[in-house]
């Protein structure tokens, strides 16, 4: 049974605006939100008008993290203009460099190296969840 309720597709949630009161309204408007991802490399959020980009790296051939970086206005600009592939390529440019030493410049960007990186952590796997392997998983079946 448990593993019937597991693999049971997920429906589509209704816009927060039709079902929600409105400190929920508020909680969704304040809320990170789901924009695009390449699978095993980078999700993207916006929050408040910000774009976040959740980007994997490998520190070895054994170990390997994310680093949340808020897109600053070129990077934005250059998403908006490039797409999925400048994103790509910033995951590519992010992980050559190293962003867990300090020599990196994407050390001191990323977000969850803050004093708020467990609740960043909590509010950007609520973003994605809908939108993870698993989820794609339990979509096809």
């Amino acid at each position: 049974m448990f593993n019937e309720a597991r693999q049971r597709p997920l429906e589509a949630i209704p816009p927060v605006e039709e079902w929600g009161d409105s400190l929920r309204i508020a909680q969704d408007h304040d809320a990170m939100h789901y924009v695009d991802h390449q699978p095993g490399s980078w999700f993207l959020v916006e929050q408040q008008g910000s774009l976040l980009l959740e980007a994997r790296y490998w520190r070895n051939s054994m170990v390997d993290s994310s680093a949340l970086v808020r897109l600053d206005e070129a990077e934005s600009e250059a998403y908006r203009t490039g797409g999925h592939g400048y994103l790509s390529d910033l995951v590519r440019r992010i992980d050559k460099s190293r962003p867990h030493t300090e020599d990196s410049p994407y050390f001191q960007r990323d977000l969850y190296r803050g004093t708020d990186g467990a609740a960043l952590t909590k509010s950007f796997a609520a973003a994605i969840v809908n939108h993870t392997w698993i989820a794609e998983q339990r979509r096809r079946t």
